[in-house]
């Protein structure tokens, strides 16, 4: 306990006590116990100071170690796995890209048949903008992209596509699929089946604007 020696106005002391001075009674701070194997490294000054100026000048220490934990669980989980899903989700990409290119015409993989990861593929629609087909699968119930999670909202074509050098009009109509591991046979086989009308159908709004 601490004891602090404060001023104050006489109207709110208490009858009998002096006037002058009032004795408060503040409590020490609560000590921070830390469960093992965490271990608290000594800190500057300066790096004290700097991470006060966190949590409304609060000292930060809160870690989700719950979910640290979990995480780690859930890591250990998947890596048991890992090979098996893998195998699995690769088989079902192959899956939807033989039947797009079977039923498709005018489509390409691109990218290498091997060394690749087994939950991804890139496919360009010839004479079909990519944004439209798209929109026009979301509609479908079939979630795809025009690039990565990190590149959403620009309208630019796909920097690593470019990379590989592909032309212009292949950056600009192609989209990526992929796959997970809730993804079924039954969802590939309902997007191969869907597919081909919707590209048309674009298609053919396209020779109609291009002939008016």
């Amino acid at each position: 306990m601490r004891l602090y020696i404060q001023e104050h106005q006489s109207e709110f002391i208490p009858a009998g006590m002096d006037p002058a001075v009032v004795v408060a009674v503040q409590p020490e701070p609560a000590s921070v116990v830390v469960p093992s194997p965490l271990v608290l490294q000594p800190e500057s000054e300066a790096a004290t100071r700097k991470s006060r100026e966190h949590e409304r000048n609060r000292r930060a220490g809160t870690e989700n170690v719950p979910g640290v934990a979990g995480l780690g669980v859930a890591a250990r989980l998947a890596a048991g796995k890992l090979s098996a899903e893998a195998s699995r989700v690769s088989a079902l990409r192959d899956r939807l890209e033989a039947g797009i290119l079977a039923s498709v015409s005018g489509t390409v993989v691109n990218g290498a048949s091997d060394a690749r990861v087994p939950n991804t593929t890139n496919i360009s629609f010839d004479r079909v903008e990519a944004e439209s087909l798209l929109i026009a699968l979301d509609l479908a119930g079939v979630a795809v992209s025009t690039g990565s999670a990190c590149s959403s909202g620009t309208l630019e074509p796909s920097h690593v596509l470019r990379a590989m050098g592909l032309p212009a009009h292949r950056t600009q109509n192609s989209l990526r699929f992929s796959l997970g591991m809730f993804s079924t046979e039954g969802e590939v086989d309902y997007t191969i089946a869907v597919l081909p009308r919707l590209v048309e159908k674009l298609r053919g709004l396209t020779r109609k604007s291009v002939t008016a």
